[in-house]
């Protein structure tokens, strides 16, 4: 089976001195194809992370999984969904309608606190905000908290 294109390339442990280090740094980033190779954030952020927090690489496996994100994904696409339907029934306030509206917008609201949390924890702290995408969702649910 051939590897993946964004999946990391163990060094021979003669490249790497006696054995390696044991810490996921003796890993290497995939050859270029072509001119060059597009590789995926949390691959690159994987290779510089430093385990400061317990299970803080378990956190971050488990957060990059492709699993985690399509489910993030998922929730942003209901939230989006929710949204426009809200603005083009207009409810009422007070009804029962613009109630259930209020209770998903805070149900997201936490839910993605939750992923930020999550997200920030596997990340710890520089790696974190070194991610523009990162950044981006810290305002995004920092503001929706805050509304």
């Amino acid at each position: 089976a051939a590897r993946p294109p964004w999946q990391p390339v163990l060094r021979p442990e003669s490249a790497c001195g006696a054995g390696g280090s044991g810490d996921g740094s003796d890993q290497q980033l995939p050859e270029p194809r072509g001119n060059s190779t597009v590789i995926p954030e949390s691959i690159r952020l994987r290779t510089t992370l430093k385990i400061v927090l317990p299970f803080q690489d378990v956190v971050f496996d488990l957060y990059h999984s492709r699993k985690c994100q399509f489910t993030i994904g998922f929730l942003i696409l209901i939230n989006f969904v929710a949204q426009a339907v809200q603005s083009q029934i207009l409810p009422l306030a007070g009804s029962d309608t613009a109630a259930f509206f209020a209770a998903a917008d805070t149900t997201f609201t936490l839910l993605f606190s939750v992923e930020l949390l999550v997200n920030m924890y596997g990340s710890f702290l520089i790696p974190f905000w070194k991610s523009p995408w990162n950044v981006f969702d810290a305002a995004v649910v920092c503001t929706s908290a805050a509304s």
